[in-house]
């Protein structure tokens, strides 16, 4: 595959170690932020891929992505917004010259709440995973 351009972060997360000698198979699941940014080359490069399931977990305002669907994709939202949290926990440390290292904790620490403010979507997300028909899947 061609590759995007590097702003919208897309790539495959196949050729991923899983555990052993064991590697995730390319071309199942992507990852990109706000495909809804694609170029119109981005674009052409997505729809080759042949993506049946679009895995939104942006909030809802954030999503605007129905440019993109061709016949037959699904478009499934899973809204969690962070951006109250982030801002809650960054705004004090935003004129502190010296804080760059406790930015970088705050957003460790945020990756570890975004697995529990994701855990009533997690059943479901994983049930769509665990169908064939649904692959492959873009999450965004």
């Amino acid at each position: 595959m061609n590759v995007m351009d590097p702003v919208n972060n897309f790539r495959d997360l196949g050729g991923i170690s899983c555990s052993g000698n064991l590697y995730f198979r390319q071309g199942l699941i992507y990852r990109s932020a706000k495909p809804e940014k694609f170029s119109l080359r981005d674009e052409k490069l997505f729809h080759s891929l042949k993506i049946k399931t679009l895995i939104d977990l942006r909030p809802e305002i954030e999503q605007n992505i129905d440019h993109l669907l061709l016949p037959g994709q699904q478009h499934i939202t899973f809204p969690v917004d962070i951006t109250p949290r982030v801002k809650e926990k960054i705004k004090p440390l935003l004129m502190d010259r010296n804080s760059s290292m406790e930015i970088t904790k705050v957003f460790l620490d945020l990756y570890e709440e975004m697995v529990f403010l994701f855990h009533p979507f997690l059943k479901d997300i994983f049930t769509l995973l665990s169908v064939k028909e649904n692959y492959p899947v873009l999450i965004h």
